[in-house]
């Protein structure tokens, strides 16, 4: 199936949150990441701590489906990156552990996960009250948010989980 048959189909499906192309070219992006070998590093603040859990329960949850290399490595790093000024350190650790990494970081822009993960060249950044370009921008104040969340991570699931398959190119 074609990219854009596939969006079509996602629209058809009901995917409020999706405007297409802002939203879709950092999944691709990412997507495109995980297919040349590369690896998501998740990464939340606090108060999205659920949408971390629930990715990492679900997105390697079927016995059926290709394994995807998606890691949560920062909760060894806590005190580190709480005091913000050893993000350098903790960013030198990640690259001696994980090769060809990005970061998929949910969370406020102004914390300093955020920092890490935006020193990550190409990283999949969904940011809340700090639009940047190349990311995908939220409100917090949005009473739809964590919907809009889910509903996101389920169109980058399908994304990435249809392209390992080979169901979906992304070369269109």
């Amino acid at each position: 199936m074609r990219l854009k048959e596939w969006f079509a189909t996602l629209q058809k499906e009901g995917f409020l949150c999706l405007e297409l192309p802002k939203d879709c070219a950092p999944l691709l992006r990412a997507t495109r990441h995980i297919l040349k070998g590369g690896c998501l590093l998740v990464a939340t603040d606090a108060p999205r701590a659920w949408l971390r859990t629930y990715a990492l329960a679900h997105l390697n949850a079927h016995p059926m489906h290709p394994l995807v290399p998606i890691f949560d490595p920062l909760k060894s790093f806590q005190v580190y990156l709480q005091q913000g000024q050893d993000i350098f350190l903790v960013r030198n650790t990640l690259d001696l552990v994980y090769q060809n990494y990005i970061f998929w970081y949910v969370g406020a822009g102004n914390t300093p996960i955020a920092q890490l993960a935006s020193s990550v060249d190409q990283s999949l950044l969904w940011l809340l009250d700090s639009p940047k370009e190349g990311a995908i921008n939220f409100e917090s104040l949005d009473p739809l948010l964590d919907h809009k969340l889910l509903q996101l991570y389920r169109v980058f699931a399908h994304m990435v989980l249809e392209s390992l398959l080979g169901q979906v190119r992304l070369d269109d």
